[in-house]
């Protein structure tokens, strides 16, 4: 077992990998998710220039850092029981894994993944503002155009997309078994 204090790791003391790489993966990911992403998005506007690609880079980088961190503790939140009986039958760290850990936190990670992307589409809009391209863009070119018609219009289209997000995170958790 992980001791507690060590539980809220980058990658899961579950799954046993190696102490340098889970080291790494702690502070790389704290790296990451350390920084905002509007930061990022200004950095990666001035190293990249202007540009969708700049925006949906720093939405990445910043994401991952806080994914890392939160699939690595659902990860740690199964129950040990199923762990512990195929270690006890000889399953080596990856079966062990991938079918005693993965199964049980599936509807956990893919809720989380699916709301990182709703949150994403979220952060894109004010990313935009910045020169970091996507929608927000589109919105601050209207909203300087006073075309408040195409700004209603990208506002109900974003509401609408993270609706839907919403609407398909319930689904899929409803289909890989968390409770309703």
């Amino acid at each position: 077992m992980v001791p507690a204090g060590d539980r809220t790791g980058l990658i899961a003391g579950n799954v046993e990998a190696a102490p340098a790489l889970r080291a790494a993966a702690r502070t790389t990911a704290a790296t990451l998710r350390g920084v905002p992403d509007l930061l990022w998005a200004l950095l990666f506007v001035a190293m990249l220039g202007p540009g969708a690609a700049t925006g949906s880079l720093a939405l990445a980088v910043h994401g991952a850092g806080l994914l890392a961190k939160l699939c690595a503790e659902q990860l740690e939140a199964v129950s040990p029981a199923p762990v512990e009986a195929l270690r006890l039958t000889g399953s080596g760290r990856m079966a062990t894994t991938a079918l005693a850990v993965v199964p049980q936190a599936a509807p956990g990670l893919a809720s989380l993944l699916l709301y990182q992307w709703e949150c994403n589409l979220r952060t894109s809009t004010v990313l935009g503002f910045v020169g970091a391209g996507g929608i927000g863009q589109e919105l601050a070119i209207s909203l300087r155009l006073f075309r408040y018609d195409e700004l209603s219009t990208l506002v109900i289209a974003v509401l609408a997309v993270i609706l839907v997000v919403d609407l398909a995170s319930r689904t899929l958790r409803r289909g890989l078994g968390a409770a309703a």
